[in-house]
């Protein structure tokens, strides 16, 4: 039977996630809700309805559709609402939109296929990142084991944090592994994401011994973990896993209007660095 799993989105093009033109595909589900986060659609693990008010036009066919009396124009009831897509088919406006889409494993490698020759030609490949991949391990795996059969080159980005034994299962099909690492002090990481520093270590050591290809990603937020003691941290854990770089994720509030659309507060406006700030940030870990 074809496993199915949720991605929230897939992203063509792409070329910051791994070597070469890369597809993305975005699983849906993460075990962090970091405050900062860019994409809150992809934290919950189920299909959500994300609402833009300012496209509605107050004409009140998503009310009239609605099997569960769950909207009326741009405004949702969130413990009534079951994500069943019937307003959005309705909406003149394209005012809502369902985040999560139930894929099997075949629709979404052929989707991800469908740049195959720019692979070919740049190096590149498919991207697994969410969310979190790890939170849906077999469907990874079997999306994974489908790439590796197509010679399809393969990352997954992770926080790490996942189910014991998921990582060696997966290592086998994964060409590169990019691993977050949001905060290095053990109590800021319990504070702030929920989840101890030490899981994400051990996936990472997990990898190191594996002798997997390993980047490390870290989102670098102002007042938040733009500290030197943070950036030599980072650097010396590079060195420790062996890791072939860490690239600096600046913060950004692209996806400040998201959590509107999702009837979530919104995360502290943390300040945006600049470019001078960004290239301090690069020379500490160089």
């Amino acid at each position: 039977m074809d496993r199915k799993g949720f991605l929230f989105d897939i992203q063509r093009a792409a070329l910051d996630d791994g070597p070469g033109v890369r597809t993305i595909l975005f699983f849906k589900g993460c075990p962090l809700k970091c405050p900062w986060c860019h994409n809150p659609e992809s934290q919950e693990a189920r299909p959500e309805l994300m609402a833009r008010e300012e496209k509605c036009k107050r004409c009140g066919l998503c009310k009239s559709v609605c099997p569960y009396r769950a909207i009326e124009n741009s405004r949702v009831n969130r413990a009534l609402c079951k994500s069943c897509g019937e307003c959005v088919k309705a909406c003149p406006q394209n005012a809502l939109k369902i985040a999560g889409k139930l894929y099997t494993v075949e629709e979404s490698v052929r989707e991800a296929l469908i740049d195959k020759a720019f692979f070919r030609t740049t190096g590149g490949g498919v991207t697994l990142s969410g969310g979190e991949p790890l939170a849906q391990p077999e469907f990874a795996l079997d999306i994974l084991k489908a790439l590796k059969n197509e010679g399809v080159h393969a990352c997954i980005e992770t926080c790490g944090i996942c189910v014991d034994g998921v990582i060696n299962l997966l290592a086998p099909y994964v060409d590169h592994w990019l691993y977050d690492i949001k905060l290095t002090d053990e109590e800021a990481h319990q504070k702030f994401l929920g989840a101890p520093f030490s899981d994400v270590l051990k996936g990472l050591y997990v990898l190191k011994d594996a002798k997997a290809l390993i980047t490390l990603r870290c989102p670098i937020i102002p007042g938040i973990n733009d500290s030197g003691r943070h950036l030599s941290a980072i650097r010396k854990l590079a060195a420790d896993v062996d890791a072939i770089g860490a690239d600096i994720l600046p913060y950004h509030r692209l996806g400040q209007d998201k959590y509107i659309q999702l009837d979530r507060a919104t995360p502290c406006d943390y300040p945006t660095p600049d470019n001078d700030t960004v290239d301090s940030w690069e020379d500490c870990l160089r």
